[in-house]
């Protein structure tokens, strides 16, 4: 029509359509000046994640079913192994710990340099 790829437009489409909801609902909340203002916010997020795996959950199967080439009998649906969860665990307790002890740590160093902190962190990560 303008002289323009379908699939550009279809991609402008798409982004459009990410963009929008950031600009109309994240924008404003941004903005907010205390964070108490995003108690409203984090329930949003928690029901949304929780409907996301509803969801996933419920389809799935249904998925599965439908696609003539998987067999449900390949399929393992949950693998944990005792050494896998500790593994798991130990990664996300860096995560969520580690982030914000690190300005802690970075105080308590004798030097305090990017690549001494690099270090602390990469000893950190070997111990998990």
């Amino acid at each position: 029509m303008f002289g323009g790829d379908k699939d550009f437009f279809s991609t402008m489409k798409s982004s459009v359509l990410i963009v929008a909801p950031l600009l109309i609902i994240i924008f404003p909340i941004a903005l907010i000046d205390n964070l108490s203002g995003l108690r409203y916010a984090t329930i949003l997020s928690i029901v949304s994640i929780l409907y996301i795996v509803f969801v996933i959950i419920i389809e799935t199967p249904f998925y599965i079913k439908n696609l003539p080439t998987w067999s449900t009998d390949k399929i393992n649906y949950i693998n944990i192994t005792p050494d896998q969860l500790l593994i798991a665990y130990s990664v996300i307790v860096l995560s969520y710990v580690g982030h914000s002890t690190i300005l802690t740590i970075l105080s308590e160093l004798q030097q305090p340099e990017d690549k001494r902190l690099g270090k602390v962190n990469s000893l950190q990560i070997a111990k998990v």
